[in-house]
C-alpha cells in the first residue's frame, strides 16, 4: 500500500503542467491580436508562437487563426501578397477542419484584398462564397448585422 503511495506520488508530482494546450495558443492568439495596430512586430512574434505550437499539438483552428493574424498585420500595412499567402492557409485550414464560421470570415476577408485592389470581381466572388458560409451557419457578421 505505501509503495502504491510513493509511486503515484511520484508519478503526479513529476507532471508538471502542460503549456503545450489549445488554451496557451488561444492566449497567445489574443495577445498577438491586441497588438494589430500598436506593435506590429509583436504581434507577428505572437502569432508564430502560436503557430509554432498549435502545430506542435496538432491544433488546427489555432494553426488556423494564427495565420490570419499573421495576414491581419500586413493587410494592415496593405502588403497583400503576404497577406493572402496567410489567408489562403487560414482557408485551406477553416476548411479542412470544417469550420464554417471562420471560413466564412476568411472568404470574406480575402474578398477585402481584392476590393483593396481594386478587383471588384474577384472580391464579389468572395465575399458571395463567404455569405454562403454565412447562411448555412446563421451568422450575421458578413451581412453588416
Amino acid at each position: 500500500m505505501i509503495l502504491l503511495f510513493i509511486l503515484s506520488s511520484i508519478k503526479v508530482l513529476g507532471q508538471s503542467p502542460n503549456p503545450d494546450d489549445s488554451s496557451t495558443v488561444n492566449k497567445l492568439l489574443d495577445e498577438s491580436k491586441s497588438h494589430l495596430t500598436s506593435d506590429t512586430s509583436k504581434a507577428i512574434q505572437l502569432a508564430r508562437e502560436a503557430m509554432n505550437l498549435a502545430q506542435k499539438i496538432g491544433y488546427k483552428k489555432g494553426e488556423a487563426y494564427a495565420n490570419k493574424n499573421l495576414g491581419m498585420v500586413y493587410y494592415m500595412q496593405a502588403r497583400y501578397v503576404e497577406t493572402q499567402k496567410y489567408w489562403n492557409e487560414s482557408l485551406s485550414l477553416f476548411q479542412e477542419i470544417k469550420d464554417d464560421i471562420g471560413t466564412s470570415n476568411i472568404l470574406n476577408n480575402i474578398g477585402a484584398i481584392y476590393f483593396a485592389q481594386g478587383v471588384d470581381d474577384k472580391a464579389l466572388e468572395y465575399c458571395l462564397k463567404s455569405l454562403k458560409y454565412a447562411e448555412k451557419t446563421g451568422d450575421t457578421l458578413p451581412l453588416g448585422s
